[in-house]
């Protein structure tokens, strides 16, 4: 931790609020209701995931710790967890979809697991190949793109409308 200048006391900070900020941006969207949920999943993601960006710029040897060095720590699953919270608020949205009788096709666990780890391994790469901001921002803008077509495609919803 001393070559990325954080102390052990400011690391272990940085993660609290860490999970602070995923756990705010799930409940922003649990809060509404089914319908309304599809309507604005675009942007409360694109909101989310700049947010995210944003934090993880802000606190950029944190998180290159985080990432790069915490095989051996009690973080060490920290992209594992962080798909786990992801894929259960992915379950509970679909699930209010049907208690809506909004029709959404079955999607198994363990493969929205796959992509909700995918998405963040994918975020995690622009600290990992050192990216300026600038171009973080924009690769994550496109991969959102790319995950919401995706989600559109496998849940048979239209998000935005």
């Amino acid at each position: 931790m001393k070559t990325a200048g954080v102390t052990t006391g400011a690391f272990y900070g940085y993660y609290k609020s860490k999970e602070e900020l995923f756990d705010t941006s799930l409940k922003e969207v649990r809060e509404l209701p089914g319908e309304e949920q599809t309507r604005q999943m675009k942007e409360i993601s694109e909101r989310g995931m700049a947010r995210l960006i944003d934090y993880m710029y802000e606190n950029r040897d944190a998180f290159q710790l985080l990432i790069l060095c915490a095989e051996g720590t009690k973080h060490e699953d920290f992209l594992h967890r962080l798909a786990e919270k992801e894929t259960e608020s992915s379950l509970a949205y679909i699930e209010v979809l049907r208690q809506e009788g909004i029709c959404v096709r079955a999607v198994h666990r363990k493969l929205i697991h796959i992509v909700s780890s995918g998405l963040f391994t994918a975020v995690f790469e622009t600290i990992v190949h050192d990216m300026p901001i600038e171009e973080a921002r924009e690769y994550i803008q496109q991969l959102e793109r790319f995950h919401t077509a995706g989600w559109e495609e496998l849940l048979g919803v239209k998000f935005g409308e």
